[in-house]
């Protein structure tokens, strides 16, 4: 009868923990939550997300770029939120410049912060990822995503948005012009551009144009890279780790074509040299 009495007044709520009730209580509470408010949580913020994971890190090994970086952060925390392009050929650094860039101006933006690898996606395709990265309903239509993104736009506050390896004119146009009053910079980086409406920076070569090397170890191939930031950087790797001296290297390229023009398999009007 006694272990009887006891399993009844139990299921009444003696010998319950009472962290199962608070736990009750929360998630009623979490329920009952207004719509807006379970929005105001999406927010993207420092404290809600680790940015390591979405931004790349800090560029290593970044050359002769400071005054660069000095005027394109001047240009932007002058005009945010505004629309820039860095423009120039593949190897030239555009990447590496727009994540110092990004990182650079984390402070100004109170870490919002974002890089999307954008490529040749469609307008519809480019709506979805950003409302996967925001966490905003994708709904059925590009309108009522970029609807929705305008109001999250509006509402958290000042960002930065970089769109790497932009290919497609038209769709990054068109998303552009969707959040052209938006407080939303975008940096965008791309082989060419043929965007009107924004910025337009072009990247090359540190140093390329005072004709010097941002990489002393391996000057002498500087010009036989055509000062590429990319190449030279390899370049300056294995002559540091010593598994190949520069001489070798100058023949080695000089014997697989280096000197040889040749078409861009990315594209019909470009040229690497």
């Amino acid at each position: 009868l006694l272990v009887i009495a006891f399993s009844v007044q139990t299921t009444r709520g003696w010998g319950r923990d009472p962290t199962d009730h608070e736990a009750e209580e929360k998630a009623e509470a979490e329920a009952e939550l207004p719509r807006k408010a379970r929005a105001r949580s999406l927010d993207v913020s420092v404290a809600r997300r680790n940015y390591s994971r979405l931004f790349p890190p800090v560029p290593r090994g970044l050359k002769g770029r400071a005054a660069e970086l000095r005027t394109l952060s001047r240009a932007i925390t002058a005009a945010a939120p505004t629309r820039l392009a860095l423009v120039g050929s593949g190897g030239s650094g555009k990447s590496m410049l727009a994540a110092a860039l990004g990182h650079r101006l984390s402070g100004f933006f109170r870490g919002r912060i974002e890089w999307f690898r954008v490529g040749a996606w469609d307008f519809a395709t480019l709506t979805e990822m950003l409302a996967l990265r925001f966490g905003t309903a994708r709904g059925e239509s590009s309108a009522e995503r970029v609807a929705t993104l305008r109001r999250f736009f509006s509402q958290t506050g000042p960002r930065l948005v970089v769109l790497d390896n932009h290919e497609d004119d038209r769709a990054t146009a068109r998303l552009l012009d969707a959040f052209r009053d938006c407080p939303v910079t975008f940096i965008i980086t791309a082989r060419r551009c043929l965007l009107a409406g924004l910025l337009v920076f072009p990247v090359t070569a540190p140093l390329a144009t005072l004709g010097q090397s941002a990489f002393p170890r391996v000057k002498a191939l500087t010009r036989k890279l055509r000062f590429s930031p990319l190449a030279l950087d390899i370049a300056d790797s294995l002559v540091a780790s010593r598994a190949v001296s520069v001489k070798v290297l100058g023949e080695f390229l000089e014997t697989n074509g280096v000197s040889r023009v040749v078409a861009d398999a990315w594209g019909e009007n470009s040229f690497n040299v």
